[in-house]
């Protein structure tokens, strides 16, 4: 199975495939923070051109906020907004996890496997295992870039070693959350082994689950609270805003990684066991 892990590490490091996955990484920080710091001009823009509709208390106050943040420009708080602004991050491991897996079926690289006495069982979890190793890398990479990028480029108020700390802090409460994500991938690609069946499962899951959770916030208030522990986008991008990182939380993360491996290894595994290789 080792083996695998490092014949898949080979064959996208040759590629330089990983340069592009880097390159666009970089370019979903620096847009982060290019984003947040043009917000009041934003918002200026807006209450200028439309004296009809002022905007709200609410929102000229958080634009005042951000405007002072801005202005001060101390690393922390473009740290907390690149962490928190993972929902692209999210999106990028969804393309690069079914993209990969889906390329070995259309490869024929699995048959080859079983060629050289390779059992489904070693394929099936050297492949899981190796994306865990690049989803690690992936996040890793994205959060220890922008940690560089914001310290070049704003005020250090504290210690870079303060600032190191609490992003692997980030990285390590992000992790199950995106392994469990990574699950849903895997499950789905070795159960159907067609992206335009997968993508719309998942995008077109999602889009239903909205109103559903709108509904049991309706009738439900209490349970609102719970129900948003289990939010996997929403938990990351707090998480990397450096709210909550309690032991509590990372072991909430720790069982949503678990069950979710749990569903859907197993169903990829009913799926990739019955599926002929030999098509």
């Amino acid at each position: 199975m080792w083996l695998l892990i490092k014949a898949d590490f080979y064959r996208y490091t040759r590629g330089k495939k990983w340069i592009g996955l880097f390159a666009t990484l970089l370019v979903i920080s620096i847009t982060s923070i290019a984003t947040y710091y043009y917000i009041p001009l934003l918002l200026d823009s807006i209450a200028v051109s439309n004296t009809e509709e002022p905007l709200d208390i609410e929102t000229i106050q958080e634009g005042e906020t951000i405007r002072r943040e801005v202005q001060e420009a101390n690393a922390p708080t473009f740290l907390k907004v690149t962490g928190g602004n993972t929902f692209w991050v999210v999106l990028l491991v969804i393309f690069v996890s079914i993209n990969f897996l889906v390329e070995d079926f259309n490869s024929r690289i699995h048959k080859n496997n079983l060629s050289f006495g390779i059992s489904r069982k070693q394929i099936y979890l050297g492949k899981y295992f190796f994306g865990l190793l690049a989803i690690t890398i992936i996040t890793s990479f994205y959060h220890f870039s922008s940690l560089i990028i914001n310290c070049l480029l704003f005020n250090i108020t504290d210690s870079f070693f303060d600032y190191f700390s609490r992003t692997v802090q980030v990285v390590l409460m992000q992790l199950p959350l995106f392994f469990a994500i990574y699950a849903v991938c895997f499950g789905f690609v070795y159960l159907l082994k067609s992206k335009l069946k997968i993508y719309g499962i998942i995008f077109g899951g999602s889009l239903i689950l909205i109103p559903i959770q709108m509904k049991l916030a309706k009738f439900f208030p209490d349970a609102v609270p719970m129900i948003d522990r289990f939010k996997i986008l929403s938990s990351i991008g707090k998480i990397g805003s450096w709210e909550n990182h309690s032991l509590d939380r990372y072991a909430l993360n720790l069982i949503i990684f678990s069950l979710y491996s749990l569903v859907f290894l197993t169903l990829g595994w009913i799926g990739f066991k019955n599926y002929n290789l030999e098509k």
